[in-house]
This record gives C-alpha cells, sequence and structure tokens, in this order.
C-alpha cells in the first residue's frame, strides 16, 4: 500500500522514465521530533534486517531526497532509489520489496503516515489555489464587464406656429433670399419651427429652443415647460441646453432653464458677449442668467461628444453663423440621426448646397455642408432638416419618442 501511495504521488510530480535529481520538500526540521514520537508510540519494534526509516533520514535538510539511480521501484520509477542514509540503527538499509511491505513494522507506518501528510498539505495548497484563481477571475470579469448602455431617445417639440408657405425664391427682400445665386424661383415651402429632446439613460438635453411665448402669431401653443409636463419632467430635470445658433426662433425659450448648463458655439457665444464682435442678429436678452454668470455656460469651439459616448455629439459647421453647430444622435433601432440646425432650411436648399445671402460665410457653409454629408452616407444617418415640414415626419409624433 506504501509503495503504490508513494508512486502514486511521484507519477504526479512528473516523475517516469529517467528522472533528474530533486528535492521533494517535506517538513520543517521540528517535524522530526513529531516522527520520532510516532515511531515510539507506534510500539513496533523494527525487525531485524528489515528496511527502516529514521526521522533524520526522511527530513534531512528539511526534504525527502530522491535521486537517479539503478534501482527499480515500479513501471514508472525505472531510474529511481531512495538516498541511502547509511548502517546507522532505524536506518533504510533495504529497498521495499514485494515480501517485505507486508511486515507490520513501525517505521514503514511512519513512512506512509509523512506521505499521507504531504498528499494533504499538496492537495490543500492545490484547493487553496484553484479557488484563489477562481476568485481571481470572477474579479476580473466583474471589472471588464462592460456596463449596459443607457437608452437614448430622441423626441420631437413643435416650438412655434407655422406661417404661410414662404416663397424661398424671393429676389427682393434680403431676409427672404435663400440662395445668393438667386435660385429656387417661384418655390414655396412650408417651413416650422423644432426643437428636440434626447434622453439618454437618466439625463436629459434639449436642443434648441425655438420661439418664445411673445413672438406674435409664430409663438408656440404651448412652451417647452409644459410639453416637458406631458412627459412628467421638469426644466430641472434638463442637464443641458444646446443650441445650433442664435437666431431668434432658435432661441426663444432657453431662459426657460437657467439651471440647465448651455452649449453654444464658441463664435456666438462671443459674438453675444463681446461689444467688439457683436451682431444686429445675436440678441443677448434670452441669456441673460449665463450672461450674468449665474448659470453655467460651455462655450463649445469644435465638436463636443455632450455625453462622453458617442451617442450625443454636437458637430461644428460653421457658415450660417460662426459658431454654428448641428446635432448628430445615435439611436439603438432608428441608428444615426442628423439634426440641421440652420445648415440647410429646406430640401432643395440642402440638395443643391444653395447658400442663404444672409449667413455669415459662403464659403463656411459650403465646408459645412460638405462635412455634414459625407457624415451622413458614412454613417447612413437619418437627416432632418429642422425648419422643413416635410422632414417631421421622420420621427414619432409627440409624444412618442424614436429609439
Amino acid at each position: 500500500m506504501t509503495g503504490v501511495c508513494l508512486a502514486g504521488f511521484l507519477a504526479s510530480r512528473g516523475c517516469a522514465g529517467s528522472t533528474p535529481k530533486q528535492a521533494l520538500p517535506v517538513y520543517p526540521k521540528d517535524r522530526k521530533h513529531r516522527v520520532a514520537s510516532r515511531i515510539s508510540e507506534s510500539g513496533h519494534e523494527p525487525p531485524s534486517g528489515s528496511a527502516r526509516v529514521t526521522p533524520e533520514a526522511s527530513v534531512k535538510n528539511s526534504a525527502l531526497e530522491i535521486s537517479a539511480g539503478p534501482v527499480a521501484l515500479g513501471p514508472c520509477f525505472s531510474d529511481v532509489r531512495l538516498r541511502l542514509a547509511g548502517p546507522e540503527p532505524h536506518t533504510l538499509t533495504e529497498l521495499l520489496q514485494p515480501g517485505n511491505i507486508g511486515r507490520p513494522i513501525g517505521n514503514l507506518v511512519i513512512f506512509r503516515s509523512l506521505w499521507e501528510e504531504i498528499m494533504q498539505r499538496r492537495l490543500c495548497m492545490l484547493a487553496i489555489g484553484i479557488g484563489a484563481n477562481a476568485l481571481a477571475a470572477i474579479s476580473a470579469l466583474a471589472q471588464g464587464a462592460p456596463a449596459a448602455a443607457p437608452e437614448v431617445t430622441l423626441t420631437r417639440l413643435e416650438c412655434g406656429t407655422a406661417r404661410a408657405p414662404t416663397d424661398v425664391g424671393a429676389r427682393t427682400g434680403a431676409g427672404l433670399r435663400f440662395s445668393d445665386t438667386y435660385d429656387f424661383d417661384g418655390l414655396k415651402v412650408q417651413l416650422v419651427f423644432s426643437c428636440y429632446l434626447i434622453k439618454h439613460g437618466d439625463d436629459y438635453m434639449v436642443w434648441d429652443a425655438g420661439f418664445g411665448k411673445g413672438a406674435g402669431a409664430v409663438a408656440p401653443k404651448e412652451t417647452i415647460p409644459e410639453l416637458l409636463a406631458k412627459l412628467q419632467l421638469k426644466p430641472d430635470n434638463i442637464k443641458y441646453i444646446g443650441i445650433s445658433h442664435y437666431d431668434g426662433d432658435h432661441v426663444g425659450q432657453v431662459d426657460l432653464f437657467p439651471k440647465s448648463t448651455l452649449l453654444i458655439g464658441k463664435g456666438d457665444w462671443e459674438e453675444l458677449t463681446d461689444p467688439a464682435k457683436s451682431n444686429p442678429r445675436a440678441n443677448p436678452a434670452t441669456f441673460v442668467p449665463w450672461i450674468k454668470g449665474g448659470s453655467k455656460v460651455e462655450p463649445v469651439s469644435g465638436d463636443k461628444d455632450v455625453f462622453d459616448d458617442g451617442t450625443v455629439v454636437m458637430l461644428n459647421t460653421p457658415g450660417h453663423t460662426l459658431g454654428h453647430h448641428v446635432l448628430l444622435v445615435k439611436l439603438k433601432e432608428k441608428g444615426y440621426v442628423l439634426l440641421s440646425g440652420d445648415l440647410a432650411h429646406f430640401r432643395e436648399n440642402y440638395d443643391t448646397n444653395g447658400v442663404p445671402v444672409f449667413n455669415t460665410d459662403h464659403t463656411h457653409t459650403l465646408g459645412s455642408l460638405d462635412r455634414f454629408k459625407k457624415i451622413a452616407a458614412n454613417l447612413k444617418a437619418t437627416v432632418i432638416i429642422q425648419h422643413d415640414e416635410r422632414d417631421v415626419g421622420k420621427l414619432p409624433v409627440f409624444p412618442a419618442s424614436a429609439k
């Protein structure tokens, strides 16, 4: 039995065929006292001429030594022998053979006990190692598991009352000329005034603020806060109020969100706040909470990833104004959506790269249109021209939202 246990243990250590000399850790030196006491407790005096093992031989240098040699110890130990300790009393002087393994001698009992304890200790260490590795793997999985993506939705809000269709090809009156190349002759388009609510997890953003209540015939029938109330939201729930540019039909209700962070193009913000750069089109009145410093503002000089995950991005598209931006929204089901701001006012204007005479810069407008169209093509985005009534149907009717 002892020989089988020893052979099995050595086999588990890779001992087969020709084995290089190695020392197998067993016990610290103080264990020899325990071994000695076990020999005395066994009550067996080893018979004369039998194989004997002393504690000194078993725990020499805190290790049981095994080395290469010519003596066979079974089919898997053809080159292994025990190092003999010498002709001292209680010393191994004879290899274990089938004829003497069964002798009830104390030293063999102790020899087996030593190996059983060795195996117990090694099995315990193996179990601890497996447990530690399992915990490490679980921890790594927990740390590496990506957080659930926040739900992103897009809702259109009606932010003005439409007038009669506009003659976008009019060649008189600078405010009505939507082409600086006298295009769109005789074309009339129904223009609308759109704002948008973006839900990003537990955060909300309003894009553009339409006309205010005091805008006369084009004033909205319901304010943005009134529309939000139908969705069980308040202005205080809006983390960001972002605007494409400073024209009156896009900022009329911005001052209803003084606790929200204002996101506005840097060029537009400078025209609102720097007298040396002021523009008659830019009306600072609705931006008082931010201009006075009581509310937080982030002037955006280039693109801005609003929630730092690529789902809502302000894209720099100067031309209509110096700081004009459009908005890119990534939805799980609908895909990418591009909200135009006033980069284009209607489809024909967009398709032909028309530049209104009231734009700040012709060249910048063309460059921004080119960039916008390439992004739309690369992302296979749904393009929504905010002022074109024909694009209203690209999103669900309020209070429903695109997902």
